[in-house]
């Protein structure tokens, strides 16, 4: 069906435009400064995740000699439009066009998928665009059967993608699982594994662990410890409705609804193997991380979203191969849930930089106190025109939220000292240089009385005296939205 084709690539090409445009639009949030910040000390991996998405942002402005969130973003972009174009591309082979067109609309009006998956400076834009990859190798071989084996070309393909999804996020290491045990467990096409050919394939995706094994090596293991420690406590059934809850809104309700219809056809006897191959790398994800929603508390939600992501295409299938009856009613509780959804996340979106929503209001609203997706570019000029940078060996900060968001500002142009305990990869950089510190505290506008105390708490702790301070108010829009608290730091007389 060349209409349904056209469409779907028309879509995809359309989403891309427009995901440039919010790139360049949106100010940075905290895991992307956090990110840009600690990569431009180069470092075999990473304390949060594996090398490959700190990485991206950091070679891109080196590349281009700009240093803005367009050009951090645009590597990810670029990898969330080749991850739609090869998910459209499994959904055609699984089902015909018309089931590659269902793919893509439910992929792009996925939120997760849009902003985590394919524009954001997070891992997992690396980690989806090699998985889907390396599982788009195997489908396409799979058409053939199991009497045919597939050419080497295929497992390497298949470990290529692999090592990208391994060099990004260790959520990948499923997707290896699930492949073997579809094919231990599938009698058909168990003899796959009998030839050179697979393993080939499987040593060249542990390419992708080779810079993460080193790292982790050199440190003890403290990546892996760090996410290991994540896992624990009791039985929490409010973290599981919530981590429940909050997957229903990064999905919404109809794509998870047809997500699950699609992984049970797939799981009927007498479904082919590329729709088995699929479930297998869709639930291995669910059942791994629904009990950790079920006994701990330091969770995040978007973690099963890699596994909701290989089941985007039998939800495709499942759509195609449906009556029309059942299409028109799956179309109107799309629109009926994306509609509002997507209104709402266009006007954040507007809002963010610019305060539009309440910018008639007196005082702000508790909830648009945000400081986690925040534009600190005045931050540099500012600074500059005080006098504020001179002679300074290092930015001082809390925390390491503050140490990505107010180096980036900076263009990384300073060392950063995280004087709190929770310094994540900031711990793992050079020790700071001697000499005058600069503390930056940022804070809402709102908040700006609590700055004077937090400033001599965090200089006390740190041994130091504050021989400056100051005020920098840097605005969105037309109001004063941030307060950034400007403190010298000098080593304390002994």
């Amino acid at each position: 069906m060349a209409g349904a084709r056209n469409w779907a690539l028309a879509l995809l090409a359309a989403a891309f435009v427009w995901r440039l445009g919010l790139a360049a639009w949106l100010p940075l949030g905290i895991d992307e400064a956090y990110a840009v910040a600690v990569a431009r000390e180069f470092s075999w991996s990473f304390f949060d995740h594996p090398p490959l998405g700190f990485w991206l942002p950091v070679v891109m402005a080196q590349l281009t000699g700009w240093e803005h969130p367009f050009v951090y973003r645009l590597p990810f972009v670029a990898l969330g439009a080749l991850t739609g174009w090869a998910l459209w591309r499994i959904g055609c082979l699984l089902g015909g066009e018309r089931a590659g067109l269902f793919t893509a609309i439910l992929w792009l009006v996925a939120p997760h998928m849009v902003f985590g998956s394919g524009l954001f400076v997070v891992p997992d834009a690396p980690l989806n665009a090699g998985g889907v990859l390396a599982i788009l190798a195997l489908v396409a071989a799979m058409r053939a059967g199991p009497e045919r084996l597939p050419h080497p070309a295929v497992w390497l393909a298949f470990g290529g993608g692999l090592a990208l999804a391994l060099a990004s996020k260790y959520q990948a290491g499923l997707l290896a699982l699930a492949a073997l045990g579809f094919f231990l467990f599938t009698p058909r096409w168990r003899h796959w594994l009998a030839h050179p050919a697979p393993w080939a394939g499987a040593v060249l995706a542990l390419m992708g662990l080779l810079p993460v094994l080193l790292w982790n090596l050199q440190t003890d293991w403290a990546s892996l410890r760090f996410h290991g420690g994540r896992t624990g406590g009791g039985f929490a059934p409010g973290n599981l409705a919530a981590m429940s809850a909050a997957q229903l809104l990064y999905l919404l309700p109809p794509v998870l609804v047809l997500a699950l219809l699609g992984l049970r056809a797939a799981l009927r006897p007498g479904a082919a193997g590329a729709e088995r191959l699929l479930a297998w790398a869709a639930l291995l994800p669910l059942a791994v991380f629904l009990p950790i929603y079920a006994f701990g508390t330091d969770t995040l939600p978007h973690w099963t979203m890699p596994g909701w992501l290989f089941a985007l295409p039998l939800a495709g299938l499942w759509l195609a191969r449906a009556s029309s009856r059942a299409r028109r009613q799956a179309r109107r509780w799309l629109l009926g849930f994306g509609l509002p959804v997507w209104a709402l996340l266009m006007a954040l979106a507007l809002h963010l930089p610019t305060g539009l929503l309440t910018r008639g209001s007196e005082q702000p609203r508790g909830w648009d106190r945000q400081t986690e997706i925040i534009d600190l570019r005045g931050l540099a000029p500012a600074l500059a025109a005080g006098g504020w940078l001179e002679d300074v060996a290092a930015l001082a900060v809390p925390g390491w939220m503050e140490g990505g968001q107010v180096s980036t500002a900076l263009g990384g142009a300073l060392p950063v000292a995280v004087l709190g305990p929770d310094r994540r990869h900031f711990g793992f950089h050079s020790p700071a240089p001697d000499g005058r510190q600069l503390l930056v505290l940022v804070v809402h506008e709102s908040a700006r009385d609590s700055l004077p105390a937090r400033s001599e708490a965090l200089a006390s702790d740190a041994g130091r005296r504050i021989t400056r301070e100051g005020l920098a108010i840097l605005p969105r829009g037309k109001r004063a939205h941030l307060a950034a608290g400007l403190y010298w730091l000098e080593a304390a007389p002994e």
